[in-house]
């Protein structure tokens, strides 16, 4: 699967845009990235440091991880994220169109 670091684009100076102004769909808009489709996983896992610091929760107790990989229709990866969340305070919702 191809991955945005071996190619040229916006990404290579992302650091020059301001996200305070600018969203990174913005980004893509302006550089003519069309997203395509994403992947989403959730998972139970264990916290450990730094999850479990963040969360103030206990070493090793129950979170969801979410990722969400994003391709554009390049098939290029242009957005991977990785999150945590406590059991305590969690809602899951999906919508299927």
């Amino acid at each position: 699967m191809p991955s945005l670091d071996s190619q040229e684009g916006p990404w290579e100076n992302i650091e020059q845009y301001d996200f305070t102004i600018y969203s990174l769909y913005d980004i893509y808009n302006k550089h003519e990235i069309m997203l395509a489709h994403d992947i989403q996983t959730l998972e139970i896992v264990t916290a450990s440091p730094p999850q479990s610091t963040l969360l103030n929760i206990p070493e090793n107790e129950a979170v969801f991880m979410t990722t969400e990989t994003i391709f554009d229709t390049k098939g290029r990866v242009v957005e991977y994220t990785k999150s945590y969340s406590s059991g305590k305070k969690f809602i899951f919702s999906t919508v299927m169109e």
